[in-house]
């Protein structure tokens, strides 16, 4: 099989994974239309996952009933063209979110290498432990699998285990999930498609200042596993590495052993971050 002839193939059972998943279920109207990755052709190169917790307002004024009473062949224009595609093109250049500014770092620090963006696509793949979400706008905080548990439920109980039926088809080499440790269970779950007793997670921060709770490589052993063998770095979501941890009064020991250093909280993190994954890439 060709390159673009896996391409292809991939995408197009992608797409179907997530029609076979939404298509025809009904009673969410608050839910936004699903965040479902595209597959570049560089990609297939580098074999990098980038998984988020959820994009907060994907784009709200579609709702996921748009995607539920379309047909199998609108899918491209509905998730691809005028959402995935024209999102991360923007995102890439302009967007000062904090995730995509630390995904901006990742090509800087020469951790990934190339351009962010080539040509339509992203050169890695990003995608969300939760596709789809409830926020009206920014401000609405409650409509956030990450931050309420009720909301979360909801949304696995509808996209099931997309999450793990896509990462195994794509073959990933290395899993960045900056979903945090409140999530390991979804993680797992239904994303990985494993539990806790079929894991082990490491510290990865040698002199063992970030424990397993901040930062860790979680390690699948059942073999029968599709995503045995690849490398998976759990973290914070970048906006509390990149800078809130610098505020976080409960760290105190922390602080003051990476201030002996001449480091902050954050740059102490990112520094060990960095490290574990231009040892992996």
């Amino acid at each position: 099989m060709t390159e673009n002839e896996e391409l292809h193939f991939v995408q197009e059972e992608i797409n179907h994974l997530a029609y076979d998943t939404f298509a025809g279920i009904t009673g969410h109207d608050d839910f936004s239309v699903p965040c479902i990755p595209r597959i570049s052709p560089q990609y297939l190169k580098n074999r990098f996952v980038f998984l988020a917790q959820e994009t907060n307002t994907w784009y709200p004024d579609q709702r996921f009933q748009y995607f539920s009473s379309s047909k199998y062949e609108n899918l491209e224009k509905i998730l691809y063209e005028e959402r995935y595609d024209d999102f991360c093109q923007w995102a890439s250049d302009e967007y000062s979110g904090s995730l995509w500014e630390f995904t901006r770092t990742l090509y800087k620090e020469k951790i990934l290498l190339g351009p962010l963006h080539e040509g339509k696509y992203l050169t890695h793949c990003w995608m969300n432990l939760f596709c789809i979400e409830k926020c009206r706008d920014k401000t609405d905080r409650f409509g956030r699998p990450s931050q309420f548990k009720e909301i979360a439920d909801e949304v696995i109980d509808v996209q099931e285990n997309l999450v793990f039926k896509i990462l195994a088809l794509i073959k990933p080499k290395i899993i960045l999930a900056t979903t945090g440790f409140a999530n390991d269970s979804y993680l797992l779950k239904n994303a990985l498609g494993t539990d806790c007793h079929q894991v082990r997670f490491k510290i990865v921060d040698e002199k063992e200042i970030y424990k397993i709770e901040h930062l860790a490589q979680i390690e699948i052993n059942d073999e029968r596993n599709p995503l045995y063998g690849v490398k998976i770095l759990r973290t914070y979501h970048p906006n509390f590495f990149s800078k809130r941890i610098n505020r976080k009064d409960k760290m105190i020991e922390i602080g003051k052993r990476v201030s002996d250093m001449g480091l902050s909280k954050a740059d102490y993190y990112k520094q060990v971050l960095f490290e574990v994954l231009k040892k992996w890439v």
